[in-house]
């Protein structure tokens, strides 16, 4: 590995001459060791000049500032070659040690500013973690003269291993280099990208496109000159390094999904781990450049295959594949079942029964509630689109794992999109049937009020309701059930109005009426018998449906929940 990754000051003349500093531009020493202590490296300026002196680490480059003392020195080609030549930017190693006190003048300014390459903390990260030692209170006695030499053996042991390990210089070099090309696209939350500032004015996204277009794989890895297996060795080793450092290495296929600004608001070793994590992307991108193959990823390196366990079309398809991984960490808000109810009334009351009989939200057991606002609904405009519009949502929310449960009055020709509700195939999915029959239910005595309360309770929930205007008597809500059975009309509104003189809030009524269920889930049915109101036995089925349906973490999960029966049975001869 000679030329550009051995000979420092060739190394940093390439970097300018390229303009290979755009997307990951150089830091000075202030900025660097601020950088360094977001990502668990505590570092100090002392630290950093120490280092140089022993010859363990360098900045990438130097600047005597001449005139412009006390601003930014920018490295664009022309400004800073021509600086290069005259000798006032340079790489440190190329020159002897120079004490950082010299770096300012006898008024204190600074005149003499060092950079850094950002990838040049994961160097720095194994320097210090690698030949750290701790001294606790509790083995004070034991650090005598001759345990004090023994653990100043173990760290100059370290300082060589650290020196040994060729791939922690180069490392960085190689990322820098390729930095321009390859980190926007590590910059991603694997659906969109984040170019940074990626030239000196300009659009940075366009500027980003123009590299593309002109990256000439083959010439950088060339001008390298470094072989293709040590490309592959080092990714490795940048792969176990990342995983080793990373706290949350067990959820690294969910953070990839996360965006890159709550990325970046990690701390400690969780933030270096992404630093490092970025720089084995920028590898493995360079690496299927040039060889056309692809290397694994830091949680495919020991262990299984992404690509076996989910599908090979899963793994390229980020939206399929984010579905089931939400579903992994329970993660997906996306509900477990929808009850579509007639009117506002049992909109907002069946939630309220839930949390008060069974200590249940709907919220949390991932249950959505929709109002069709109307019977009309249900059964759809005769000459535009009958019930096709509902089919329609239960095959898609079906076909999507989240069963749809009905409860409606049973008016109008209700029974009869029932029927063909249960007789349709699904589009999406044409082996079985669009749903079952216990998921579309009617009130068995027409409407939610009879089905539910005896007639004493309607009365006195109308009563109520009037603030007492007409008292209701059990005798009329008895003529009123024997109405709605020869016809087919609002009668309690009827009477209500009658009665009255106001209209009837629908809403208002059902409230006072679910008042009675929590009291007693039971209804009292004559002869000293009482069962169960329908209203609670739906609840139950509701509760229990949702919380046995499972959410796939796999396609083949999802394909034997489809299978199964649960949302539809199969067809004859599927």
């Amino acid at each position: 590995m000679d030329n550009i990754l051995k000979n420092n000051s060739l190394y940093l003349e390439y970097l300018i001459d390229n303009e290979l500093l755009a997307s990951c531009p150089l830091l000075t020493a202030k900025q660097f060791i601020n950088y360094c202590k977001e990502r668990d490296i505590d570092l100090k300026k002392e630290q950093l000049e120490q280092f140089e002196k022993i010859k363990l680490f360098y900045p990438i480059a130097r600047v005597y500032y001449r005139d412009i003392r006390g601003t930014y020195f920018r490295f664009k080609k022309e400004y800073a070659i021509n600086w290069l030549k005259d000798g006032h930017l340079w790489h440190p190693a190329s020159r002897d040690f120079q004490d950082w006190k010299t770096f300012y003048d006898e008024d204190g300014e600074k005149n003499i500013e060092s950079f850094y390459s950002i990838f040049q903390c994961y160097s720095l990260y194994i320097l210090i973690h690698s030949t750290k030692v701790e001294l606790r209170a509790e083995w004070i006695d034991y650090y005598n003269e001759k345990n004090f030499n023994k653990t100043k053996k173990f760290l100059e042991s370290s300082i060589e291993n650290f020196k040994k390990r060729i791939e922690l210089r180069i490392a960085p070099l190689i990322c820098q280099i390729i930095s321009n090309r390859y980190n926007p696209e590590t910059q991603t939350n694997r659906r969109t990208i984040r170019v940074p500032g990626h030239s000196f004015n300009s659009n940075s996204h366009m500027d980003w496109v123009e590299c593309c277009r002109k990256w000439d794989v083959k010439k950088i890895f060339k001008d390298m000159n470094i072989p293709i297996k040590e490309i592959k060795k080092i990714h490795g080793i940048l792969s176990f390094d990342a995983k080793n450092s990373d706290p949350l290495a067990n959820w690294y296929d969910l953070i990839r999904f996360v965006s890159v600004n709550k990325k970046n608001k990690l701390k400690d070793k969780a933030l270096i781990a992404q630093t490092i994590y970025s720089m084995e992307h920028m590898l493995r991108l360079f690496y299927k450049a040039i060889t056309g193959d692809d290397l694994y990823p830091p949680d495919e390196s020991m262990g299984p295959r992404k690509a076996k366990i989910y599908g090979n079309d899963v793994i390229k398809n980020e939206l399929e594949y984010l579905k089931y991984l939400v579903n992994q960490y329970d993660l997906n808000p996306k509900p477990k079942l929808i009850l579509i109810v007639e009117g506002q009334g049992e909109l907002e009351q069946f939630p309220k029964l839930s949390e008060k009989l069974f200590r249940c939200s709907f919220p949390k057991l991932g249950i959505e509630i929709y109002s069709i606002n109307g019977i009309d609904n249900f059964t759809g405009k005769e000459a535009i689109d009958k019930y096709g519009a509902l089919e329609k949502f239960i095959d898609y929310h079906h076909y999507n794992q989240t069963f749809v449960y009905i409860i409606s009055d049973d008016e109008k020709n209700a029974s009869v999109v029932k029927k063909n509700l249960i007789k349709a195939k699904s589009i999406f999915l044409t082996s079985r049937f669009l749903t079952k029959r216990e998921y579309i239910n009617l009130w068995c005595k027409k409407t939610i009020e009879f089905s539910n309360f005896t007639h004493d309770e309607i009365a006195k929930a109308m009563t109520k309701c009037c603030r007492g205007r007409y008292v209701f008597q059990v005798s009329e809500i008895e003529d009123c059930e024997n109405e709605l059975n020869a016809k087919e009309s609002d009668v309690l509104s009827a009477l209500y109005k009658e009665k009255s003189g106001i209209k009837l809030k629908k809403k208002k009524l059902l409230e006072i009426l679910c008042g009675f269920i929590i009291v007693n889930p039971e209804k009292d049915v004559g002869q000293d018998r009482k069962e169960i109101r329908p209203i609670v036995k739906h609840l139950e089925k509701i509760i229990e449906l949702a919380a046995k349906n499972h959410q796939p973490s796999m396609r083949e999960s999802w394909e034997k929940n489809q299978d199964s029966g649960f949302f539809g049975q199969k067809c004859e001869g599927q």
